[in-house]
């Protein structure tokens, strides 16, 4: 939209009247969206029929991009915008092939370029230009965050299921950056080669609202949340993956603790019998493309999967860490087939081993059907553990509202007043017969 504004106000000063603006305009988006579509369809074609290998999607990608970007230029002035703009719409919104690995190159990519261009675009200013808008600039500024944005939201909003407080903190909340930044500097070089009255002050502007609202929003954003009631305590609850009988102790023994439990699974009669206890359940694949953003995630901010493949636990735990971060998502320690060389999944395509000993789910259900129970044990206490019986394994610590997972690490350890969930009771395993001496022939 600014480029199109752009454009007609360097076409009415070309050659005033509707006709010659609208045709700018109309050339800018064809001569973008032609040289988008194309690079996105070609891009879209070469990734279904694996054209390319994988290790190339990103540098291929970005050989598209700029391909697109220069042949919009070429067509039209400042058309590439346009284009890498529409390219970007028709990959997001495309089904035909998967563009998960090139937006997260994206995503890195994005980071470092932003990050040097924000120190570029700062360098060409000097002290006194954010001085020049005045009182102006500051009415302009007020315009933007008491205006614009509310009107914005508000009419965004309408006959949506938002909460009238969901709304004030969206109309009060929009820092700008450094797409409006360049944009500005781009557009005002543009404008003043254009004889646009003013083209010079569009850029301390710019800055001047970066700076406000950066500064002002930032300040203010936790006060207003929690002014407006829409804050959201910590993310202290927990997402189990399996409805089996030991998921199901393990969930409630958290959900008794105060904090949020949800189980998946695809096992019908697992979840009915979760739901017949009491627990927040979803039947579903944890693995399916768009299970993370139906998944009900308010409050939860970890995964554990208990499920008895070690695969299926450790793909969910690699899924989940875009959603909750390498450092909170766990599983079951892997089994360990004897005479199958690296059967085990290796650790960077896992998650962290769940419990304070390392536990499978052979052990976990085993100890199950021997009488072992999930429990909270007091604080700084201890329970005995009878003869014969399999020691205390413990799975989480709980301090008020705070949840830890606990790991086999060493920098994972109940704290003082913390009350431990633990694995309790069940019998021990039998002991391993002592291998027969092996025959010596000559």
């Amino acid at each position: 939209v600014a480029l199109l504004v752009a454009d007609a106000l360097a076409a009415r000063r070309a050659a005033p009247g509707p006709l010659p603006i609208a045709l700018g305009v109309a050339e800018t988006i064809v001569a973008g969206a032609v040289p988008g579509l194309l690079a996105a369809g070609l891009l879209v074609l070469i990734l279904r029929r694996y054209w390319a290998p994988e290790s190339l999607y990103s540098p291929l990608t970005v050989a598209l991009v700029l391909g697109a970007f220069t042949a919009a230029n070429f067509l039209q002035p400042e058309g590439g915008l346009v284009a890498v703009t529409v390219m970007g719409i028709a990959l997001a919104n495309q089904r035909w092939a998967v563009v998960r690995p090139i937006a997260e190159f994206k995503e890195n990519l994005r980071v470092l370029l932003l990050a040097c261009l924000f120190i570029v675009l700062a360098a060409r200013l000097a002290p006194g230009d954010l001085t020049q808008p005045g009182l102006g600039g500051l009415l302009f500024l007020a315009a933007v965050m008491f205006v614009a944005r509310p009107a914005c939201v508000l009419i965004s909003t309408v006959r949506s299921e938002l909460t009238w407080g969901e709304r004030l903190f969206m109309c009060w909340i929009a820092p700008r950056g450094v797409v409006a930044a360049s944009v500005s500097s781009l557009f005002a070089l543009q404008l003043a080669r254009a004889g646009v009255p003013g083209a010079g002050r569009l850029v301390p502007a710019t800055f001047l609202v970066i700076i406000g609202t950066v500064l002002i929003y930032g300040l203010t954003a936790t006060p207003v949340a929690r002014l407006l009631r829409v804050k959201l305590p910590p993310a202290q609850g927990l997402v189990v993956v399996g409805a089996h009988r030991g998921a199901r102790a393990v969930a409630a023994a958290v959900r008794a603790a105060g904090i949020p439990v949800l189980l998946v699974d695809t096992n019908a009669e697992h979840i009915a019998a979760a739901r017949a206890e009491g627990l927040r359940c979803y039947h579903g694949n944890i693995l399916a493309e768009h299970v993370p953003e139906h998944l009900p995630l308010d409050g939860i901010g970890r995964l554990v999967a208990l499920t008895r493949n070690d695969e299926v636990n450790a793909l969910a735990a690699v899924r989940f860490r875009e959603v909750f971060g390498r450092t909170e998502v766990y599983q079951l320690a892997p089994h360990d087939v004897p005479g199958v060389a690296g059967e085990a999944v290796s650790q960077h395509l896992r998650g962290r081993v769940f419990g304070g000993a390392p536990l499978t789910f052979a052990e976990l259900d085993r100890r199950l059907a021997t009488g072992a129970r999930v429990e909270a044990l007091p604080p700084d206490g201890a329970t005995p553990e009878p003869d014969g019986a399999a020691p205390v394994v413990p799975l989480f610590a709980v301090r008020g509202e705070e949840l830890v997972v606990l790991t086999p690490e060493p920098v994972s350890r109940p704290r003082p007043r913390q009350t431990v969930i633990a694995l309790v009771g069940g019998a021990a395993p039998a002991p391993s017969p002592a291998p027969a001496a092996a025959a010596v022939t000559r």
